[in-house]
């Protein structure tokens, strides 16, 4: 199998966006695809794309501390915090990437677009 190299990052990055993932670093400990929440026919959908972005970079397992660094530079990350493992949002992304309170919806009560991260993390 062809291995991906650092130079790819970015573009790998942006495959894995334009197939509808919000791929974002997990503090420091990897990152995941942000496709967690997709609904079963959302899932078939993109799970060809994604086969096929891994058959065009290939193994990607020996960059994935590289893979967190490029997310966590474009403001694609979320932070946890230590001893709690409780997540933080950085305010740069705010409007874009907000964690759900446990009922649902966006924890300050804003209709702005929300996103939780659910999946585990690649590592």
């Amino acid at each position: 199998m062809k291995t991906m190299q650092e130079k790819d990052i970015p573009a790998f990055v942006q495959a894995v966006v334009d197939a509808g993932c919000n791929i974002c670093a997990i503090g420091n400990l990897g990152y995941v695809f942000g496709d967690a929440d997709f609904t079963p026919a959302q899932r078939r959908a993109v799970e060809p794309q994604l086969r096929r972005i891994a058959e065009i970079y290939g193994e990607r397992d020996h960059l994935i501390n590289e893979i967190a660094v490029y997310l966590r530079s474009i403001g694609r990350h979320v932070e946890v915090e230590p001893k709690t493992g409780i997540s933080r949002w950085p305010r740069s992304r705010e409007a874009v990437f907000q964690p759900l309170n446990p009922k649902g919806g966006d924890p300050q009560g804003r209709s702005s677009p929300s996103t939780r991260i659910t999946t585990s993390v690649t590592a």
